[in-house]
């Protein structure tokens, strides 16, 4: 409570998480936290609470190995927190909602850089991090070995706010590259002093997608509906309204019932490959033979060391190499 009294108001801190897949689902593995000066104030491995399936080492640089040691746990992680952030701690990172959700937390006042940079395709497309990072910025993301650095991450975002605190609201959005249907049939029909169409949807995608205002002189009518049925009525009902000249509607239960169909098909195709040893993409026996193939150089290295420490020609410590084998098959 000192420590939370302490703190500036309206601090701001960038995050970002990294997370692997376990039995449960995504866990955190990592956790990074920036100030507005781009320092790095928090920076900690978490070792999940369930088995791990998959390390997902390509995009979050996290393997087996990094958390060979770990002993912090989420439950550390949210304590550490509660003593760096308080309420009007201002966060800022890129797509939060998988962040706190990974750290099973929740907080009202975040700036979000998949948002507030719109993306030309509108609304729900979102720009990557790297794409503005290169675009806006003009800096190249560095590449790392194995994944990303959620340091890197968490500090790009900062530097992206800043720049658009500094340049204005508009700066960094880019103008649609396209025209919405609902438009081109307004701008059609206001000549003609008739409505152009109806859109039957739930309410917040009309709010999302219909790019002109209701009212009466609106020439795409808003027909909210509260589930796929009354969708479907609405529907029926618009396409006996013989003004209008173009009716759309969208039903969702088909589409979550494919969203999910595609996160139950992955996880089983993780967990087979979990269950038949494989780790990643590749079999426990082909990852033996991957750490071989990578070791086999540094050996050659070691090898050539010895060769001019001792100072005797590489051919001649070949020779010698090769009679010792000789003389340890004979005995």
């Amino acid at each position: 409570k000192n420590n939370k009294n302490k703190l500036k108001k309206y601090e701001i801190f960038a995050l970002d998480c990294e997370m692997c897949n376990t039995v449960k689902g995504f866990e955190l593995t990592r956790i990074s936290v920036v100030d507005e000066d781009l320092n790095v104030r928090y920076d900690e491995f978490v070792q999940p609470d369930n088995e791990i399936i998959f390390y997902n080492t390509s995009k979050s640089g996290v393997s087996k190995a990094t958390l060979e040691n770990v002993t912090t746990k989420i439950s550390d992680i949210q304590k550490d927190l509660s003593l760096l952030f308080n309420d009007d701690t201002i966060l800022v990172g890129h797509s939060l909602e998988g962040d706190f959700k990974a750290l099973q937390v929740s907080h009202t006042k975040v700036i979000d850089t998949s948002i507030i940079f719109s993306h030309p395709l509108g609304w729900p497309k979102k720009h990557s991090l790297q794409n503005l990072c290169e675009t806006l910025l003009k800096k190249s993301m560095r590449e790392f070995a194995v994944g990303h650095s959620s340091v890197e991450d968490s500090s790009v975002c900062l530097l992206l706010l800043l720049e658009k605190l500094k340049n204005g609201p508009s700066w960094g959005n880019v103008p649609p590259c396209r025209i919405s249907i609902f438009q081109l049939l307004s701008d059609q029909a206001r000549n003609e002093r008739i409505r152009a169409s109806a859109f039957v949807d739930n309410i917040y995608s009309i709010r999302a997608s219909l790019p002109i205002k209701s009212g009466p002189t609106c020439l795409t009518r808003p027909v909210p509906a509260v589930n796929d049925t009354q969708i479907v009525e609405n529907i029926v009902k618009q396409a006996n309204v013989q003004t209008n000249a173009f009716i759309f509607g969208q039903l969702h239960t088909y589409e979550t019932y494919s969203l999910e169909n595609a996160e139950n098909r992955a996880y089983e195709v993780m967990m087979y490959n979990f269950q038949n040893g494989r780790v990643g993409s590749y079999t426990k026996e082909e990852e033996e033979e991957k750490v071989k193939e990578e070791e086999t150089p540094m050996k050659e290295e070691e090898s050539k060391k010895d060769y001019q420490d001792s100072g005797i020609s590489p051919i001649k410590m070949k020779k010698l190499d090769d009679d010792d084998d000789e003389e340890e098959e004979e005995d």
